[in-house]
């Protein structure tokens, strides 16, 4: 997802899955570190059936920075969540101003834990 030349200062990095729940009570849940490192963000938010983490990027992240965020993400689902077993996530790299953008589809297998 991140590689190449472009620059990604002032873009925006969007980490979005389907998740199990309602806007009062949402059974799916993703976890990630600080986002103070790549830029700021108003957090995760659930509409429309989704769980989206966006963030706008700073000046000086680094393609190295946004590939460690990614990689330390861990998703959990309570209850009634594991009665659908996948979700597909999307993680979207936007460059600034639109005029560039990625996305990448990853299917999540959910299982009880033993």
């Amino acid at each position: 997802l991140v590689s190449g030349e472009i620059s990604l200062a002032g873009g925006v990095l969007t980490i979005s899955v389907n998740a199990v729940g309602a806007r009062s009570k949402v059974l799916d849940q993703f976890f990630f570190l600080e986002t103070i490192g790549l830029g700021s963000s108003a957090g995760k938010q659930f509409a429309n059936g989704r769980l989206t983490l966006q963030i706008q990027l700073n000046q000086n992240v680094t393609s190295a920075a946004i590939q460690s965020f990614l990689r330390a993400i861990t998703f959990s689902t309570k209850g009634k969540g594991v009665s659908t077993l996948t979700r597909t996530l999307d993680v979207t790299l936007t460059a600034a101003g639109g005029t560039l953008s990625t996305t990448v589809h990853q299917t999540i297998h959910v299982r009880k834990k033993p």
